[in-house]
């Protein structure tokens, strides 16, 4: 369809359509205030490598287009889930390694502390213990969203202390608690208890760890990824949590989204996907309209709208990709999404893989995830690549930042 290259496309559209650029300018504070992340450019898939039917069935083999339940999660190709192995000074290892100290995220380019030690027994003398836990704080009040939680003994800021205390862990003196965003690209939707992939990070415990993301609505409250199932959830500062160290990863500017020549679609001109922008209205009487699982991946699949028919349900990253976690009700752009306060949920095409009766879905009134029957209604939003012509997935490069600070 394109003869050009999809990056000159992107900033044709831009240029031409400087008035539709939306920023995340809603009024609350700036993103850096909750620590709360800018978007990746490259989120890696789910982890699902099964399709189910409404019931929970597996479906082997996967639907076929125009058959009942085509558009799940793993029909569609992404980046894969890729690590390597890293020594104590931050070398690559041959995946055969029985010893490593860091994991590097070859998708989204984060390096990952590897816990140790796991014996249910808490050693603070080792950062690096699996067992410790520890209270949510961040003195910093450019990012802890005015509420610095609770520093006592055992607290996070002094865990990411020991760690960056020179010439610190593998040399590296950056690194930090994870935001929301970076956190929940380590769950893995097709395991359980842990959510995780344990070949590279064992010793992972299945309960909550925290992010560096406090909520904006409480802001003694911080966010936290549940890592028995993977769902996001928050927990007052001063409670004890797990927390693995991050350092790295891309430099990325905020969601930019850009309104499509129709005005009914908008791009993500970060992650080159393309969104429906008002949600699904099966009945015309603008009004987003509410469906089941089924019907949801039906819908999207049939979908034709601003000149395109490859939509589909996104996954529970992709919609993940589009939240704003330093504003709240909604959590996502007004401009770009004018009609998501009267949408709180929506479906992603993802499976609740260890109960496969239930889908995943996004509640964009606060930005938590979690998972329904999929008999419930919810509402939809579509989306696609930007260019059908390129190979998927159309996001822009990672650029890796390992310079010391």
């Amino acid at each position: 369809m394109y003869s050009i290259s999809w990056k000159f496309m992107i900033k044709i559209t831009s240029f031409v359509l400087m008035s539709s650029v939306c920023l995340h300018t809603m009024g609350i504070p700036a993103l850096a205030d909750y620590n709360s992340g800018q978007a990746f450019s490259m989120w890696p898939k789910t982890g699902l490598a099964v399709c189910y039917d409404g019931a929970g069935n597996v479906l082997d083999p996967c639907p076929s287009p125009g058959q009942p339940f085509y558009g799940q999660d793993v029909q569609y190709n992404g980046p894969k889930r890729s690590y390597s192995k890293l020594d104590a000074s931050g070398a690559v290892l041959p995946d055969s390694a029985l010893s490593w100290s860091m994991v590097l995220d070859n998708v989204t380019g984060l390096t990952w502390e590897v816990k140790e030690a796991r014996n249910g027994v808490q050693d603070y003398n080792n950062s690096h213990d699996a067992d410790n836990t520890y209270t949510w704080c961040d003195t910093n009040a450019d990012k802890n969203g005015g509420h610095q939680g609770t520093c006592g003994t055992y607290n996070t800021e002094d865990f990411i202390a020991a760690l960056n205390t020179p010439p610190g862990f593998g040399g590296y003196t950056d690194w930090r608690v994870p935001t929301i965003k970076e956190l929940k690209t380590l769950v893995d939707r097709s395991k359980e208890s842990p959510s995780i992939n344990t070949t590279y990070f064992p010793n992972t415990i299945s309960n909550v760890y925290w992010s560096a993301t406090t909520r904006v609505t409480y802001t003694d409250y911080a966010r936290q990824v549940f890592f028995t199932y993977g769902a996001e959830d928050n927990n007052f500062k001063s409670g004890g949590n797990f927390v693995r160290a991050v350092r790295g990863g891309q430099i990325q500017p905020e969601n930019s989204f850009v309104v499509g020549p129709s005005g009914k679609t908008v791009i993500d001109t970060v992650t080159c996907l393309e969104w429906q922008r008002d949600a699904a209205d099966i009945t015309g009487d603008g009004t987003p309209d509410q469906m089941n699982w089924e019907d949801s991946l039906a819908y999207a699949e049939k979908l034709s709208l601003g000149g395109h028919s490859d939509w589909r349900l996104p996954d529970s990253n992709e919609l993940a990709s589009i939240v704003d976690y330093s504003q709240y009700s909604p959590t996502i752009d007004l401009t770009a999404f004018p009609d998501a306060v009267s949408s709180p949920y929506y479906w992603t095409s993802t499976t609740l893989a260890p109960f496969p009766i239930f889908a995943w879905y996004m509640g964009v009134t606060y930005g938590f995830d979690g998972y329904s029957g999929k008999s419930g209604n919810f509402y939809v939003r579509a989306v696609r690549n930007c260019g059908s012509s390129f190979p998927w997935p159309m996001f822009l490069p990672a650029i890796t930042n390992n310079a010391q600070p």
